[in-house]
This record gives structure tokens, sequence and C-alpha cells, in this order.
């Protein structure tokens, strides 16, 4: 129950949720299988707007390279420093691209080898986020929605 009238929607814990249910696949094929139902007081069922999703899980290339799984606030730090001055995670490609050796050291513990495992993990994990005909933003803006309102 919200009293809010915008109440953005954690689409990445829906993707888990579906994805628990067995139902993702289904969703991405007809996105009206689901429902998100919204309970709210009755003084604010006619106020109350379609909801927007937050896909905090699905990550771009101008998002922090501390979002980037395996990569710290000491690696965080390390990147971000003279001379490397890497701030998201395409910038993390891009120096990586540029870098060929998986032995040498960008920091103390921290290798090429180690950012480019981590970045590949990171790859992998946006992939199935985002696999699939229609993109996963677009399949969970057509969930319908509907308002239930509560209360006297």
């Amino acid at each position: 129950m919200t009293v809010a009238k915008t109440h953005p929607v954690n689409g990445a814990g829906l993707v888990n949720v579906l994805t628990r249910l067995g139902l993702l696949r289904d969703v991405r094929e007809n996105p009206k299988r689901v429902a998100l139902i919204f309970s709210v007081p009755l003084k604010v069922e006619q106020a109350f707007t379609r909801q927007t999703f937050v896909l905090d899980g699905i990550l771009g290339d101008a998002d922090s390279v501390r979002k980037v799984h395996n990569i710290g606030a000491v690696a965080e730090n390390a990147l971000k420093a003279d001379p490397i001055k890497v701030h998201t995670i395409g910038e993390l490609r891009t120096y990586l691209e540029g870098n060929q050796s998986n032995k040498d050291r960008v920091a103390k513990g921290l290798t090429f080898g180690k950012l480019r495992r981590s970045l590949s993990e990171h790859d992998e994990e946006q992939k199935k986020l985002n696999q699939g005909e229609a993109s996963l933003k677009d399949v969970l803006e057509a969930i319908p929605q509907f308002v239930w309102g509560v209360g006297t």
C-alpha cells in the first residue's frame, strides 16, 4: 500500500520475482500475462498515475565502475586516481582495450586480468537481464497496471 501518487517500481526486483516464478519468458512473449495492482487510499486513487520502472540492475557504460562485480572501494579509488582516471564502465572498457597484458598490475592486488574477468562477468549478467527480442524496459512498461482504492 502506498500514499504517494507516484511510486517507481523496482524493475530488477520485478524481473527477479518473475524469474523465480518461472514467468519471465511468458511475460516477455505477452506482458499481459501478469499485472501490477497498487493498493492506495481512496483519496488518492483518482490522482494515482501509471508508474515508471527503475532498472537499477541494468547498467550502461555511463554507470559507475563501482557497479561492476568485484570492484570495491579500494579498486574504484585506484581506477579513479592518476594516471588511470577511469570513472565509468565505458571508460574501463576503453582502458582495458588499450592494455593487453593480463598479468600487469593496475594497483596493489588489481591486475588487468582481474578487471577483464570482472567486466566479462558484468557483461554476462547484463546480457541475461536484456536477452530476448524486446528490451526488458519495454516489456516491463507493457505490463498492465491497476489501482485499487481502499478505505473510507
